[in-house]
């Protein structure tokens, strides 16, 4: 079985609305308490800034991974297929980990002006994932409403299968309160004659669970 993670053995570009997969970015995570709220505005945009950077993981938040020292373009995503690429002025954070058998990619993004929420679901979010891209990999979703604490939005378990072989698995959520967006994705490997992967879902609800907690309430 091939060994897949985001940003490694996924190796297509990322291009808006497009079949592909992520790359691996890399952000460094401040410790530094988060209290501010959200703001609109020029002058808003240091102190939104601060508070997406400081509702990331730290190193220490994804225990067996490793954090990648690149950071090519941050990217946003619930169906494998479907992504949207920030690469211009939207205030936002991320980071990518990994280890020998998947990885885990975190972003926030605070910026009503420049990536209004709606706006992004809109082209994110579709009532159903597409089953195929492209390139010919084959995907079998599982795809559910989420909420919890004022986030709502999505939670998208893939089974990916390439058309070079072999299978993976995905577990995407993507949140929305307010002005405020989370998006987390953990993937990894699967045993034979399996399609999912316990040790990815935790992962994933326990950094959902760690980055919603570190925005303002």
């Amino acid at each position: 079985m091939n060994r897949l993670s985001l940003g490694v053995a996924m190796t297509l570009t990322l291009t808006a609305g497009t079949a592909c997969t992520a790359e691996p970015v890399e952000n460094l995570t401040p410790e530094v308490p988060v209290s501010a709220p959200s703001a609109t505005g020029a002058a808003a945009a240091e102190l939104n800034a601060e508070v997406v950077a400081a509702a990331l993981p730290t190193d220490a938040d994804v225990p067996g991974y490793t954090r990648l020292t690149q950071q090519p373009a941050t990217f946003v995503r619930l169906c494998p297929s479907i992504t949207e690429t920030f690469d211009g002025p939207e205030v936002h954070a991320s980071g990518t980990w990994r280890n020998d058998s998947g990885a885990v990619y975190v972003v926030t993004v605070l910026d009503p002006e420049n990536a209004p929420v709606d706006e992004l679901l809109s082209k994110l979010a579709p009532s159903t994932c597409p089953e195929r891209d492209g390139n010919g990999t084959k995907y079998l979703h599982d795809k559910q409403p989420f909420t919890r604490a004022g986030w709502t939005g999505d939670v998208n378990k893939s089974l990916v299968t390439p058309i070079a072989g072999g299978q993976y698995y995905v577990v995407s959520y993507l949140l929305s309160k307010g002005d405020a967006l989370v998006n987390v994705i953990v993937d990894g490997t699967l045993a034979p004659g399996t399609t999912g992967n316990p040790a990815v879902d935790e992962t994933a609800e326990s950094q959902v669970e760690l980055v919603l907690d570190r925005f303002p309430a």
